[in-house]
């Protein structure tokens, strides 16, 4: 006899090789005896109803988005950060619960103050860009030892250096573009948000030395704790427009003066504390080899604001809320009582 179960097969037949019962839709095993992947409970069989975005993706089949989950609880198998039977919300001292997020949730830094916070609510983009009367931007070399706006100039849309030009002043290469200051200061609310410019350059060889520097370079920190981190993207075409929108997360940024083979990225933590106060943003102009002309246009930061969330307007993501204790305020408890107090200019008798 074939034993198929009475619930879960649609007969009672089964192949005479291999004893394979035909089993209904929710069901499977040899007997159909078990539930299938994503239903648990047998012989009720329930839907897992796993919460995707928080759900381990080796558990799901992303085709059907059906995840596997216990057979006695429905306990779905959530990413690190996540908790709760379908991993549809954060663990303590976590925030920001999102499908791309390899972890599920990202940490509450909140400067160390605390460890408790949520997204922030009611946030849209808005955008830094270059101002009207910035037609020129200068050009540095990556120590920052010379800048030089020789040779730079400005052909709408674009500004155009004009290597032969800029290198009477500037010896070392690569150069790069140096950002204004707009693009500076307190930027926590950048997080989550692009970085965005277009380049082209013209060159006589598509690969040079500085094919290899990094793409992007920013330095900041908080008083105590300076950092440069880098981006590296794959090198642009001669003569190609390109346009990149880097993701102002850690993800793929890596610390100046690393070891390529090491090449630690970014922790959340220290990307956090550059964003407390950027010193500078700059973005390579040095392309190729032997140059003649490097260009830049349409050079844009998202930054959050509080701001009515329409169909044009969609909410910023990733931006912590932190319940901060006394003493401390803003939205990452960046501002402290005591550093108010002690660096506030004396006022003269």
């Amino acid at each position: 006899p074939c034993n198929c179960s009475s619930v879960g097969s649609l007969d009672f037949q089964c192949n005479i090789n291999t004893g394979q019962c035909n089993c209904r839709p929710k069901f499977s095993g040899a007997k159909c005896t078990e539930c299938n992947r994503g239903h648990w409970s047998y012989p009720h069989c329930n839907p897992c109803d796993c919460f995707l975005p928080g759900t381990d993706d080796s558990t799901c089949d992303l085709e059907t988005k059906k995840c596997s989950c216990t057979d006695k609880t429905g306990q779905c198998t959530c990413k690190v950060n996540v908790e709760g039977v379908r991993c549809d919300r954060c663990r303590l001292g976590k925030f920001g619960l999102e499908a791309k997020n390899p972890l599920g949730c990202s940490s509450c830094y909140c400067f160390g103050a605390t460890t408790q916070c949520s997204e922030a609510k009611g946030l849209i983009h808005t955008w830094v860009t270059l101002k009207p009367e910035q037609t020129i931007l200068p050009l540095v070399d990556e120590a920052l030892q010379h800048t030089t706006t020789r040779g730079i100039i400005f052909q709408h849309p674009e500004i155009v250096a004009h290597m032969d030009l800029v290198r009477q002043d500037l010896h070392l290469e690569p150069f790069y573009w140096k950002l204004p200051e707009q693009f500076e200061g307190k930027k926590l609310m950048a997080y989550g948000g692009k970085l965005k410019y277009t380049i082209y350059f013209e060159a006589r060889e598509e690969t040079g030395f500085s094919t290899y520097n990094p793409q992007v370079i920013i330095r900041g920190g908080t008083p105590s704790h300076v950092r440069i981190i880098i981006r590296h993207m794959a090198a642009p075409l001669i003569g190609q427009l390109t346009r990149h929108e880097i993701e102002m997360t850690e993800k793929k940024w890596k610390y100046y003066g690393d070891d390529p083979r090491i090449s630690r990225t970014v922790t959340r933590e220290d990307f956090l504390d550059v964003l407390y106060d950027i010193h500078y943003i700059l973005i390579k102009a040095t392309y190729g080899n032997i140059m003649r002309q490097s260009r830049i246009s349409e050079i844009s930061m998202e930054v959050a604001e509080q701001g009515r969330i329409t169909a044009m307007t969609p909410p910023a993501h990733l931006i912590e809320r932190c319940d901060c204790p006394p003493g401390y305020s803003g939205l990452s408890c960046e501002v402290s009582w005591l550093q108010l107090t002690f660096s506030s200019p004396t006022q003269p008798a």
